[in-house]
């Protein structure tokens, strides 16, 4: 599976970068053309056939050269036949490339691949100088927010590499005041990422720190909390989710308000208990379900899914909580330390670390994006070039960029004004 989503991204990759090199192509300026123009014949020659495979006893430990693919000099018309060359040529690859190698790309003289296409390294771009245009973008858009004092986005010019696939981007958010609290708030996010395509994988180093006052902080968020539950209508509970979710909703229902730190610990020792009460009333639930199936074949599969759920209550077990105190007693610290967590589809968390004190909430965990790296194949070229035009400072870019960011910002200022809310 893994060596067919690879020859599916180099593919697409290597096709979107001869599209772009038409599209360029058909954009220059025509140059004169003295020499005799060759005969049809010599334009479109017969594809050579794909050759059968090479055993894998046979193959080479390392992947193989590229193959030539004997095509005349580009002239208008032969496009389509140097495709049709270089399709017959990559299917040969495949067919001689020992499993786990990269199948080259086929060299055809005349076609031009695009910076990050595979194989074809991107002029290096100057972070540096991209920050700093980045903060000259940025700043218009705050200069009018008076609940904003500064916000910076950054790439680590020492870490970020396009070719090698990774980059390194913090930001950093200063608020004058929020909907909670009238004191200052700070966010910092920081993430790394390093694209593995051939695995099809991503692995982040994330962390994300909010500064602010934690107690006005949560009971702002369960007022909002209750205010949307008690539009939903819950359903009838059919996982331990559903019947953690129908509970917490009537465990924060009955809370009035969040006045210090110790009462954060109190309704976080109680949502630690509603977590493993819905696991065991879901086990009750499939316990029963088991005993009352119709059939042999109900009872199987409601036995599998019982012993799922029965697995997922051994794995609460190993969530590890420290609640730590100072010498009179009072709590200073909830420590939460997760492992192998699957955030969404997309992305697994290896480790995931929260730590809450009473000014200060902080997100640490090393995962995997396991989803769309083939995507971020396809895009990478786009990427080179946009953000190389950035740097450059170029016009059109920077205003549809400029007009982007805008539109982000509008979203998120709702959650950061006083007054939008």
């Amino acid at each position: 599976m893994k060596n067919v989503r690879m020859v599916a991204w180099l593919g697409c990759v290597v096709l979107l970068s001869l599209v772009s090199a038409e599209a360029q192509e058909a954009v220059s300026p025509p140059q004169p053309d003295r020499s005799p123009r060759p005969a049809p014949e010599s334009v479109d020659p017969p594809a050579p056939p794909p050759t059968a495979p090479v055993p894998p006893a046979q193959a080479a430990a390392t992947t193989p050269a590229a193959p030539a693919v004997p095509v005349g000099p580009m002239v208008p018309g032969a496009r389509f036949p140097r495709l049709r060359a270089f399709g017959s040529a990559w299917l040969d690859a495949l067919a001689n490339t020992p499993p786990g190698a990269v199948p080259p790309i086929p060299a055809i003289p005349g076609l031009q691949l695009g910076p990050g296409a595979p194989g074809v390294a991107a002029p290096p771009i100057d972070f540096a100088r991209l920050n700093g245009v980045i903060m000259r973008l940025l700043q218009p858009l705050v200069a009018n927010e008076p609940s904003i004092e500064s916000l910076e986005l950054a790439f680590d010019p020492a870490q970020s590499d396009l070719n090698a696939d990774q980059l390194v981007v913090s930001a950093v958010a200063n608020l004058r005041h929020t909907a909670w609290s009238a004191d200052r708030t700070q966010l910092h996010v920081g993430l790394g990422i390093k694209a593995d395509i051939p695995s099809s994988q991503a692995p982040i180093d994330a962390r994300v720190t909010l500064s602010t006052a934690i107690a006005p902080f949560a009971d702002f968020a369960l007022h909002r909390y209750q205010s949307k539950a008690a539009e939903a209508q819950p359903a009838a509970p059919q996982s331990a989710d559903d019947i953690f979710n129908l509970e917490l909703r009537e465990y924060l229902a009955q809370v009035q308000k969040i006045s210090d730190f110790e009462d954060i610990v109190d309704v976080f020792q109680s949502i630690c208990g509603l977590r493993f009460m819905a696991q065991n009333e879901n086990i009750d639930r499939l316990k029963a379900a088991v005993d009352a199936a119709p059939d042999a074949a109900s009872s199987q599969a409601l036995a599998l899914e019982l012993q799922t759920a029965r697995l997922a209550r051994e794995k609460l077990s190993e969530t590890q909580i420290r609640i730590v105190r100072d010498t009179s007693g009072r709590a200073q610290t909830i420590s939460v330390k997760l492992r192998n967590v699957p955030v969404a589809s997309a992305l697994f968390m290896d480790q995931l670390d929260v730590e809450l004190t009473p000014t200060q909430v902080t997100l640490a965990g090393k995962g995997r994006v396991v989803k769309g790296v083939e995507v971020y194949a396809l895009a990478k070229p786009l990427v080179i070039t946009t953000l190389g035009k950035v740097s450059q400072a170029d016009p059109a870019t920077l205003d549809a960029i400029s007009a982007r960011l805008a539109n982000w910002l509008a979203l998120a200022l709702p959650f950061l004004k006083n007054a939008a809310l």
